[in-house]
Formats: structure tokens, sequence, C-alpha cells
């Protein structure tokens, strides 16, 4: 986003010439209330010493009111006027050491109360170096925080996290309480109960010891096309459940993986299920440091997959690249 006024106008200006991506610098492409996308025209209010969105849909609660929406991306307007709830990445630390106008953020000059509440997403990023670095401002934040007489909460959001209790200790000098608590039992946490009326998902974990990368998706793959098999072999709609259980969805994280797992496992999966699977589907998200040109052709930097489709007569099926919207339904 841009730091300063000037920054915002030429991106404004670059706008309203439609020039390609420039909508995407200012991070705000619509009005988050109605989702009605901004006007080229009457959308943005950029001068030299402001800056502000305006909605034009006039069904919209925002957009009926004359005065601008209560959100802003440009540095310098959240100078001057100091949000109640202020987002950015971890790298805007650095700013605080050089621009003497983020004391605002603090309350310093401004008359506002200081941040009493502290939300970091995606708590398991913050390790190695990086981790080093931001324990370094967290601390001199929090020093900053008790000189003007806060001690703020913390709360950090993740799902997948190791010593978690080390890690807080060494970022936040802080003792964790792990939130919600883990409850009488693993059906009733008192904030999330397990329905037994209605039909639901079941997780199983699957652990292949002494097999690699390679090979341990065949045997699984072999047995999830073989059961259908033997579970609906009586069943008067038997073709009508296996179309519907025979097809597998296997999410990777990487298009290596992807590569490492499909070859192997496609014979193998026909031999095992008779030579008569419906289909295979591996998914992989690219790394973002993967290289157009290292991209097979027509592919796209989202979620992407492969489709191995056969037919009951033929294994050797249609090898062809997917997108979740095939698999929606």
């Amino acid at each position: 986003s841009p730091n300063r006024y000037d920054l915002a106008r030429e991106l404004v200006e670059e706008i309203r010439e439609d020039k390609p991506g420039a909508q995407y610098k200012l991070l705000m492409e619509r009005c988050p209330w109605c989702g009605t996308s901004f006007d080229a025209t009457r959308g943005y209010n950029a001068t030299e010493d402001e800056f502000h969105f305006h909605c034009t849909n006039p069904e919209c609660d925002f957009g009926a009111d004359p005065r601008p929406l209560p959100c802003n991306v440009v540095d310098e307007a959240l100078y001057d006027h100091p949000p109640s709830l202020l987002i950015g990445t971890i790298d805007k630390f650095a700013r605080l050491a050089w621009e003497k106008r983020t004391g605002a953020f603090f309350g310093a000059g401004t008359g506002s109360r200081p941040p009493e509440l502290v939300i970091q997403d995606e708590l398991h990023l913050i390790t190695g170096p990086l981790g080093s670095v931001a324990g370094l401002y967290e601390a001199g934040l929090d020093t900053v925080l008790l000189r003007r007489g806060v001690r703020p909460k913390y709360v950090a959001s993740t799902a997948t996290i190791r010593m978690a209790r080390e890690q807080v200790k060494r970022l936040y000098a802080r003792d964790l309480a792990v939130f919600p608590p883990p409850g009488l039992s693993h059906g009733d946490s008192y904030f999330a109960r397990t329905d037994q009326e209605r039909p639901g998902r079941l997780y199983v974990g699957y652990l292949a010891p002494m097999l690699d990368q390679q090979h341990c998706m065949a045997p699984l793959a072999a047995g999830l096309l073989a059961g259908p098999q033997a579970l609906f072999e009586r069943e008067m709609d038997r073709e009508a459940l296996l179309d519907a259980w025979w097809t597998q969805v296997v999410y990777h994280g990487s298009l290596k993986g992807v590569g490492n797992s499909t070859m192997p496992s496609s014979p193998m999966c026909a031999s095992s299920a008779g030579g008569s699977h419906r289909s295979i589907v591996q998914c992989a998200k690219p790394a973002r440091t993967t290289k157009r040109r290292d991209l097979p052709k027509n592919s796209r930097a989202s979620w992407t997959g492969l489709a191995i489709r056969a037919s009951p007569s033929s294994p050797a099926g249609l090898l062809r690249r997917r997108t979740p919207r095939h698999f929606s339904g």
C-alpha cells in the first residue's frame, strides 16, 4: 500500500487511466460492506493532504452516506487519524524506528488510549530469523505500552505449531493459555459438541512406516478403491454408489509431490482394484517461488491439480489439470 498521499494520488490516476493492476495496489477493490466495486471517478478522494474511499451504491448503508468509508490504507492518513483497529504485516514494525509519526498509534499527541488488544495470526510462521527480529520489536512495543499504563492482551491463532509454550515465552514473555480449553471429553468441549443426529465426517490418520513419499500413497489409494467394490457388491444401485465413492481427491504441497505420488500409484492402484477404477484426482499448490517457466503450459499459480480418469475397461486414463471448482459438486 502507498505510504504517502502523493503516491496514493498517482495510483488513483493510474486507475482512472485503466492501467492493468493499478487497483490492486490500493488493496481494497470494492466496498467491504456491500461488495460494490469502487468507481474510478467517484470511488476515490485523493488530494495533497487526504485520501478516502467512497462507496457509490445508493442501496448500501455507507453508499447512501456522503461521508467516506471508515477505513484507509495510506500510512499518512493513518498517522493523521489513528484507527480503532490497525491491521498490518509484521514487516511494518521496521517503520516504528524510522517514522516519528507512528507514535500516534500509541496515543502520542492524540489523547487516545494505546492498543489494549494485539492479535497475531499464523503464529507458527513467526519462527527462525523472522521470529528473532519480531521478538525484539515485541519487547520494545510491550515496554512502550506498559509505560503508557496499558498491559495489552495478546491473542495468537495457529493450527499447526510445536513448542507453543516456549515460542510464546520467547516472543511475548507471557505464559500460554490455550483457548478453547480441551474440555471434559473429545465429543463435548462446551464450545463444540458432536452432533449424533446428523451425518458428518470421519477423519482418519494414515501412517506408512518404512515407505518413502513416492510409494506410501499407492497402498492407501488401492485400499480406498477396492473398498467400495466389496461393500457395494450386492447392492441394487451398485453403479451409482461406485460412481459416488470411486473418486479420490489428494492434496499436495507442491507439483513435485504430485509427480512423486501419481506415477507409482496409478499402475498399482489399477492392479490392486482389479483394473477398473474410475478416477484419481491429485491437487497441488505451487510454491510462491515457482517460476512461470517451470510450470506446464496453461497452468495457473493457484490451487491446481492433476486428474487421472479411467474407464472400467481401461485403467490408463486421461491426464488433465483440475482446479477445486471441478470438484465442488
